[in-house]
């Protein structure tokens, strides 16, 4: 995603920043295990946000997608155990693919 902090990032999904294992990756709520933040700290450009959720589909979700991308552009890629690929993307608020 673009446009927004770390952490805003990860409250846009749910994730509980305040009790985090480390600096990288923190737990998360409503069916996310983990995830794991990359930003600017990371070697990313600025503005840069790259969260990847284990077993998490919090950034599929139009609600959540939306807020994501308030500020810039967002996407998503998920799959299935079926092998089943899914693609999303918002731009400032709005889900522009599903």
């Amino acid at each position: 995603m673009t446009g927004s902090s770390r952490d805003n990032a990860l409250a846009a999904v749910g994730a509980d920043i305040e009790h985090s294992a480390d600096a990288t990756e923190v737990s998360g709520a409503d069916g996310v295990d983990w995830i794991s933040a990359a930003s600017e700290d990371s070697g990313l450009p600025e503005g840069v946000v790259v969260l990847i959720e284990d077993t998490g589909w919090q950034g599929s979700r139009p609600e959540v997608l939306s807020r994501l991308s308030k500020r810039g552009a967002a996407a998503s890629v998920s799959w299935n155990v079926n092998g089943l690929v899914m693609f999303s993307s918002a731009r400032r608020g709005k889900v522009q693919a599903s």
